[in-house]
């Protein structure tokens, strides 16, 4: 079996040898990114570059990717310092046809559901401190607050 392919470039047709080819990607701030995240199972992410720290030692990028909903985690915003001792994630340069690749109004979703149960939490602690406050002041008399309640 051969390793060579032919390819052609601005019309151009080129035989490469495929087990010497590597490919160079061109990354800059705002740069959509695909994040193989090999940390927990193997899964593929979408992000976006979204800064450089030229460090001199340990140059890095930051790349803000979507880390999808699972059955006990809502979607996500995470962010990766990707540089050479980056261990369990490669990063690449995505293309023009994984537009459709993320679903905006899903993950929008996603997110105002997480918003709006948390915002629950946060009214059912509310309901809970008043009762407290109205019901449990035999103990203690009057109980006065800093917050002006």
């Amino acid at each position: 079996m051969t390793n060579e392919k032919i390819i052609e470039i601005n019309g151009t047709k080129l035989e490469v040898d495929m087990r010497y080819a590597t490919r160079i990607d061109t990354l800059q701030i705002g740069t959509k990114v695909k994040v193989l995240d090999k940390s927990y199972g193997v899964r593929v992410v979408h992000g976006v570059v979204i800064g450089f720290e030229p460090f001199s030692t340990l140059p890095t990028i930051i790349i803000a990717y979507v880390k999808p909903s699972t059955y006990s985690n809502p979607c996500s915003v995470e962010f990766l310092y990707y540089n050479s001792d980056t261990k369990d994630y490669e990063v690449i340069a995505a293309h023009n046809d994984d537009d459709q690749a993320l679903d905006k109004k899903q993950i929008v979703e996603s997110m105002d559901y997480e918003m709006n149960q948390l915002k629950n939490k946060i009214e059912e602690i509310e309901k809970a401190k008043q009762y407290f406050l109205n019901k449990f002041t035999c103990y203690w008399g009057e109980i006065k607050l800093n917050d002006g309640e």
